[in-house]
Protein backbone atom coordinates (compact mmCIF):
# COMPACT_ATOMS: atom_id res chain seq x y z
CA UNK A 1 0.00 0.00 0.00
CA UNK A 2 1.88 3.30 -0.78
CA UNK A 3 1.72 5.72 1.63
CA UNK A 4 0.78 9.40 1.57
CA UNK A 5 4.45 10.60 0.60
CA UNK A 6 4.59 7.83 -2.48
CA UNK A 7 1.31 8.85 -3.64
CA UNK A 8 1.89 12.68 -3.35
CA UNK A 9 5.33 12.04 -5.88
CA UNK A 10 3.26 9.98 -7.97
CA UNK A 11 0.58 12.50 -8.15
CA UNK A 12 3.62 15.02 -9.12
CA UNK A 13 5.10 13.38 -11.83
CA UNK A 14 1.42 13.29 -13.56
CA UNK A 15 1.28 17.20 -12.83
CA UNK A 16 5.08 18.00 -14.33
CA UNK A 17 4.22 15.82 -17.08
CA UNK A 18 0.90 17.16 -18.17
CA UNK A 19 2.67 20.53 -18.01
CA UNK A 20 5.50 19.43 -20.15
CA UNK A 21 3.01 17.99 -22.90
CA UNK A 22 1.08 20.89 -22.68
CA UNK A 23 4.30 23.51 -23.46
CA UNK A 24 5.31 21.34 -26.36
CA UNK A 25 5.81 24.39 -29.17
CA UNK A 26 3.81 23.46 -31.80
CA UNK A 27 5.25 24.58 -35.33
CA UNK A 28 3.53 27.47 -36.65
CA UNK A 29 1.54 27.50 -39.88
CA UNK A 30 3.85 29.91 -41.46
CA UNK A 31 7.27 29.95 -40.31
CA UNK A 32 10.99 31.19 -41.04
CA UNK A 33 13.90 29.37 -40.24
CA UNK A 34 17.71 28.79 -40.32
CA UNK A 35 18.35 25.28 -41.08
CA UNK A 36 21.20 23.50 -39.75
CA UNK A 37 22.16 21.49 -43.08
CA UNK A 38 23.11 18.63 -40.80
CA UNK A 39 19.94 17.95 -39.28
CA UNK A 40 16.08 16.47 -40.61
CA UNK A 41 13.29 19.14 -40.54
CA UNK A 42 10.35 18.15 -39.97
CA UNK A 43 7.06 19.41 -41.87
CA UNK A 44 3.68 18.57 -41.09
CA UNK A 45 1.11 18.17 -43.14
CA UNK A 46 -3.06 17.72 -43.52
CA UNK A 47 -4.21 15.54 -46.63
CA UNK A 48 -5.37 18.09 -49.33
CA UNK A 49 -3.49 21.29 -47.95
CA UNK A 50 -0.62 23.00 -49.50
CA UNK A 51 2.71 23.50 -47.97
CA UNK A 52 4.71 26.04 -49.80
CA UNK A 53 8.71 25.89 -49.25
CA UNK A 54 11.25 28.71 -49.94
CA UNK A 55 15.11 28.09 -49.76
CA UNK A 56 17.48 30.93 -50.51
CA UNK A 57 18.98 30.24 -53.40
CA UNK A 58 17.89 28.42 -56.56
CA UNK A 59 16.31 24.33 -56.26
CA UNK A 60 18.28 22.16 -58.55
CA UNK A 61 16.88 19.21 -57.61
CA UNK A 62 13.92 16.88 -55.56
CA UNK A 63 13.68 13.63 -54.35
CA UNK A 64 10.66 12.74 -52.46
CA UNK A 65 10.70 9.20 -50.30
CA UNK A 66 7.55 7.86 -51.47
CA UNK A 67 5.96 10.27 -54.60
CA UNK A 68 2.68 8.20 -54.02
CA UNK A 69 2.38 9.99 -50.93
CA UNK A 70 3.34 12.99 -51.82
CA UNK A 71 2.84 15.24 -55.10
CA UNK A 72 5.38 18.19 -55.75
CA UNK A 73 5.10 21.30 -58.02
CA UNK A 74 8.36 23.28 -58.73
CA UNK A 75 7.09 26.82 -60.54
CA UNK A 76 9.68 28.15 -63.47
CA UNK A 77 9.51 31.55 -61.05
CA UNK A 78 10.90 32.06 -58.57
CA UNK A 79 13.03 29.38 -58.71
CA UNK A 80 13.75 28.86 -55.20
CA UNK A 81 10.04 27.53 -54.68
CA UNK A 82 9.23 24.14 -53.91
CA UNK A 83 5.17 23.28 -53.12
CA UNK A 84 3.76 20.40 -51.72
CA UNK A 85 0.63 18.30 -51.46
CA UNK A 86 -0.30 15.38 -49.37
CA UNK A 87 -2.45 13.28 -51.58
CA UNK A 88 -3.87 10.46 -49.06
CA UNK A 89 -5.52 10.78 -45.34
CA UNK A 90 -3.75 7.47 -45.22
CA UNK A 91 -0.06 8.49 -45.93
CA UNK A 92 2.62 7.39 -43.91
CA UNK A 93 5.85 9.46 -42.95
CA UNK A 94 8.44 10.07 -45.94
CA UNK A 95 10.98 12.22 -46.48
CA UNK A 96 11.93 15.10 -49.07
CA UNK A 97 15.49 16.69 -50.44
CA UNK A 98 15.36 19.70 -52.04
CA UNK A 99 19.00 20.11 -53.50
CA UNK A 100 19.85 23.88 -54.47
CA UNK A 101 23.67 23.66 -56.07
CA UNK A 102 25.91 21.80 -53.14
CA UNK A 103 23.41 22.33 -50.49
CA UNK A 104 20.85 19.64 -49.86
CA UNK A 105 18.01 20.58 -47.28
CA UNK A 106 16.54 17.47 -45.96
CA UNK A 107 13.18 17.40 -44.43
CA UNK A 108 10.73 14.93 -42.83
CA UNK A 109 7.27 14.76 -44.42
CA UNK A 110 5.08 14.07 -41.33
CA UNK A 111 1.19 13.33 -42.24
CA UNK A 112 -1.08 14.89 -38.99
CA UNK A 113 -4.76 15.29 -38.90
CA UNK A 114 -4.71 18.50 -37.13
CA UNK A 115 -1.03 20.40 -37.59
CA UNK A 116 -0.23 22.02 -40.95
CA UNK A 117 2.67 24.25 -42.04
CA UNK A 118 1.43 26.26 -45.01
CA UNK A 119 5.03 27.75 -45.53
CA UNK A 120 8.14 27.40 -44.30
CA UNK A 121 11.08 29.89 -45.34
CA UNK A 122 14.46 29.01 -45.13
CA UNK A 123 15.91 32.48 -44.43
CA UNK A 124 19.91 31.00 -44.24
CA UNK A 125 21.67 28.32 -43.87
CA UNK A 126 24.94 26.52 -42.04
CA UNK A 127 26.25 23.08 -41.41
CA UNK A 128 26.01 20.13 -43.36
CA UNK A 129 27.05 16.07 -43.56
CA UNK A 130 29.20 15.41 -40.50
CA UNK A 131 32.12 12.58 -41.08
CA UNK A 132 31.71 9.46 -39.37
CA UNK A 133 35.56 10.20 -37.81
CA UNK A 134 35.56 6.85 -35.78
CA UNK A 135 35.28 4.52 -39.49
CA UNK A 136 36.97 7.45 -41.80
CA UNK A 137 39.93 7.09 -43.36
CA UNK A 138 42.18 9.90 -45.42
CA UNK A 139 43.43 8.45 -48.63
CA UNK A 140 46.42 9.83 -50.18
CA UNK A 141 45.11 9.58 -54.09
CA UNK A 142 48.10 10.88 -55.68
CA UNK A 143 50.15 8.35 -58.18
CA UNK A 144 53.38 8.64 -55.33
CA UNK A 145 53.74 5.42 -53.47
CA UNK A 146 55.39 6.90 -50.92
CA UNK A 147 52.15 7.99 -48.99
CA UNK A 148 49.50 5.45 -47.56
CA UNK A 149 46.17 5.26 -45.53
CA UNK A 150 46.23 7.33 -42.46
CA UNK A 151 43.38 6.43 -39.45
CA UNK A 152 41.68 10.06 -38.16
Amino acid sequence: MLNRRQISLVLSLFFVSGLEASERVLPKRISGQIMDLGKVNTIYMVPGMATLIEIPTAVTGIRIGNPDAVQYFRPDKPENEVTLVLKDSLSKPTNLIIRSNQRKFVFDIVPSKQIHQDMVEVVGAFGGAQLDSANSEVIDSSDSPKRSAKKL
